[in-house]
């Protein structure tokens, strides 16, 4: 606050409304997060401090911030570290400094990342970056951005998926761009996976299908697509719209070819083997389906201790010994 104020003063007279009105605002926040008594305290500062803010130069006062905020960020104390340089940023810019401007706002992001403020870290790098995108630190800062809106508390994926995209035609020749090509493919696999879902839920399943197939192909040794996919064809095939002999085949390679890969007994084993039960009763060949629950049933632990205990009884009540 003190340096704040020093700082305010040190300015010519032309410069000063903006930081009197950032004084004011800080004097608010201290009776805000403090109480009254030191909103009071706050308030005598800037007349306790008007000889000392003309004995200073402004440059040394800028240094001393700068030193000041650079000591807190490496001992930890990051809210002060953010709010130093956020004070020397601002300093800089009123005095036409870009480089240094631009040095502390990536520091500042840095602290905000420590406070887990990652939404105000991206803002800050992403700005940064895309005003001096020929700057040669600015693909990593950016990417840096994109990281931080990817770990803030209730991301935006489409605003993540954007940033990448703009990423890869701004720097399409830096080091970065695997990262962010990497990173791009993930958002848009997880979009795509949300997307098929919220499909699903509405009982679209030949749309569901069709983004399914598609991600399959794009990621053929993705786990949670290849399930998903065969959770969806299983019930476009079970369905009355949807199912015909081909659907079923269909669906029972795919159930086949996931449970060669889980371990035995386990949950998604046992999904696995209800599905191809469901699907191998469904095409009217009851027997190989009642030999496949007897296989099961035969296991030491059987199908009793699965989570899909009850949905094996009931099939197995359906399809007669």
């Amino acid at each position: 606050m003190r340096l704040l104020v020093a700082l305010t003063q040190a300015l010519p007279d032309d410069q000063r409304a903006p930081w009197v009105v950032r004084i004011q605002e800080q004097i608010e926040r201290i009776g805000h997060q403090h109480g009254s008594w030191w909103q009071q305290q706050a308030t005598r500062i800037p007349s306790s401090v008007a000889i000392e803010g003309h004995r200073e130069t402004a440059a040394k006062q800028l240094k001393s911030i700068l030193q000041s905020a650079q000591t807190s960020l490496e001992t930890g104390d990051y809210q002060a570290a953010a709010d130093g340089f956020e004070t020397a940023a601002a300093i800089a810019e009123a005095q036409q400094l870009k480089d240094l401007r631009r040095s502390c706002v990536i520091s500042g992001s840095q602290a905000l990342e420590k406070l887990g403020h990652h939404d105000a870290a991206a803002k800050r790098q992403l700005t940064i970056a895309n005003a001096q995108p020929n700057h040669r630190a600015s693909a990593s800062v950016h990417l840096r951005g994109c990281w931080n809106l990817g770990q803030a508390d209730e991301p935006d994926d489409n605003q993540l998926t954007t940033a990448l995209e703009q990423h890869l035609q701004t720097w399409p020749d830096s080091p970065t761009r695997a990262t962010a090509e990497q990173w791009l493919a993930n958002q848009q696999l997880k979009s795509g996976l949300r997307e098929a879902a919220a499909l699903t839920a509405s009982n679209r399943h030949n749309q569901a299908v069709a983004i399914l197939r598609t991600l399959a192909t794009q990621h053929p040794e993705d786990s949670k697509v290849l399930l998903q996919l065969a959770r969806s064809e299983t019930q476009l095939a079970l369905s009355p719209v949807g199912g015909s002999d081909e659907s079923i085949n269909r669906s029972l390679k795919r159930w086949r070819g996931i449970a060669k890969r889980l371990k035995p007994e386990s949950d998604p084993w046992f999904e696995a083997k209800l599905s191809i039960a469901k699907l191998l009763h469904a095409s009217e060949s009851p027997q190989p389906a009642r030999q496949l629950l007897d296989y099961l049933k035969a296991l030491p632990g059987g199908w009793r201790e699965s989570a899909f205990a009850s949905e094996f009884d009931s099939l197995d009540r359906k399809i007669a010994p």
